[in-house]
């Protein structure tokens, strides 16, 4: 997995297994919490973006 910088709040998510890029979203920071959105949807977590991306992981 890797997060790289797109804005102010915002940073994209790139997962992949070894050299395959398997899924992508958004990561954002507003009002004290994190979202991730994804072709599939949003989801908000707290206020820990680590807990946020563990607790994404965890889903997928």
């Amino acid at each position: 997995m890797s997060l790289t910088f797109l804005a102010e709040n915002a940073w994209s998510i790139r997962e992949a297994i070894g050299s395959e890029h398997v899924a992508h979203g958004d990561l954002r920071y507003s009002r004290g919490r994190f979202a991730i959105m994804t072709a599939a949807g949003e989801q908000t977590y707290g206020p820990s973006w680590q807990a946020a991306i563990t607790a994404h992981l965890h889903t997928r």
